[in-house]
């Protein structure tokens, strides 16, 4: 599976939703999953910093989680 997917499935986000964080066409989303087009390096920067924050606010989630005694549904 393509890593782009797998960030996306990982993170609970549909393609639209990845597409708007990007500023890219769900087409463009959609050819690099596929592997038809490759992101360009301004692209992959950016995915790296959108990685960057999922991951930060996984983490507090989990600080919470485990504060708390309880998860936050």
């Amino acid at each position: 599976m393509n890593h782009i997917k797998q960030f996306r499935m990982k993170h609970k986000l549909t393609r639209k939703e990845l597409a708007r964080l990007m500023g890219v066409s769900l087409n463009t989303i959609y050819l690099w999953e596929t592997g038809r087009r490759n992101p360009s390096k301004t692209a992959q920067i950016l995915l790296s910093k959108i990685k960057q924050e999922l991951e930060k606010k996984s983490q507090l989630k989990r600080k919470e989680v485990k504060k708390d005694g309880k998860r936050n549904l």
